[in-house]
């Protein structure tokens, strides 16, 4: 196999010509190589109990799109609203896809592409990055400014209801708050950084939340 695989994150490997594919590690260790038909490059980024794939996909006119399917078997594209430069994927064990695009101005968008495949863009301010689905369908991500000012982590219901999560302290102007993960329980876990006026801690640290409604 010509090609070098890169990085457990996005489950890619380029061959010759610099294109992305996808590939699969399977339990007994083997790797299955992998496109979505018919498009130029595949770049996998989330797995579900179930075997399903979610990720994305450039076609031969430069044009990303969403995937859902199961390799060596089927698979649906989706597409991001028009002009949208990157996204991402985070797939739960139901099936539905949450993520974020980027326009083309790069400001980035909560989206969550539900089993039927109606696709919804979260209303939450500035910048929004959903960055993880559980099994009962609550999305944790973050929003805030764009390349500085304050983050805040949130946790949006499957009713489409919004909760603020700011660690302790982190109300500063460059403060941030970042849900990474949700458990099926509702354990929540992220990183956060408390800066002031005049500097304070800038380093990151690990949180886990529990009682989020």
């Amino acid at each position: 196999m010509e090609g070098e695989f890169r990085g457990a994150n996005r489950h890619t490997w380029t061959a010759s010509g610099n294109l992305y594919h996808g590939f699969l590690r399977n339990s007994n260790g083997s790797i299955t190589t992998f496109d979505v038909p018919k498009e130029a490059q595949t770049f996998p980024q989330a797995i579900n109990t179930s075997g399903q794939v979610a990720g994305t996909v450039w076609d031969s006119a430069a044009v990303l799109h969403g995937f859902i399917g199961t390799v060596g078997g089927s698979y649906t594209v989706f597409n991001f609203p028009s002009g949208t430069q990157s996204a991402s994927a985070h797939l739960n064990d139901a099936g539905q896809i949450t993520g974020y695009y980027a326009d083309r101005n790069f400001t980035a968008h909560g989206y969550l592409r539900d089993t039927n495949g109606t696709f919804t863009t979260l209303n939450e301010p500035g910048q929004v990055l959903a960055n993880a689905i559980n099994a009962a369908g609550n999305i944790v991500g973050v929003d805030g400014g764009k390349y500085s000012g304050r983050k805040d982590g949130f946790l949006r219901t499957p009713a489409g209801t919004s909760t603020k999560i700011e660690y302790p302290g982190a109300s500063g102007i460059t403060s941030s708050t970042i849900p990474e993960d949700i458990n099926q329980s509702g354990v929540i876990m992220g990183r956060y950084q408390i800066t002031t006026s005049s500097g304070g801690d800038t380093t990151w640290h690990g949180f886990i939340v529990t009682g989020v409604h």
